[in-house]
């Protein structure tokens, strides 16, 4: 069973897309870190 469901997620400020439709499960024995291309979170 997933500690963490996420379901077609998306984030836009302005025109700039920064995530689309992205889903993800979290299992209790995982960590997760969602890093950006400028190595920000």
């Amino acid at each position: 069973m997933a500690l963490l469901s996420l379901r077609s997620v998306s984030k836009s400020f302005g025109a700039l897309k920064v995530t689309d439709d992205v889903s993800l499960d979290l299992q209790p024995d995982e960590a997760l870190g969602i890093i950006g291309p400028n190595g920000a979170w």
